[in-house]
């Protein structure tokens, strides 16, 4: 979980910077890693699940990116 939320904070750190392609990017790389620790049987699905869901938002403009 600790490096889903790192990467989670690299996502709102990048949005913060107003830096959307990086943010995207990062976004889409957390996003593949919580499929990978679910596809390999964690105890808390719906907690790795959420950590992932967590970056998205309508107040940003990542998918222009």
């Amino acid at each position: 979980m600790d490096e889903l939320e790192r990467m989670a904070a690299a996502v709102r750190k990048h949005d913060a910077e107003h830096d959307y392609e990086q943010a995207h990017g990062a976004e889409d790389s957390l996003l593949a890693r919580a499929l990978e620790i679910i596809a390999e049987g964690t105890e808390d699905p719906a907690a790795v699940a959420r950590i992932a869901l967590s970056t998205q938002s309508d107040d940003t403009v990542r998918w222009f990116a």
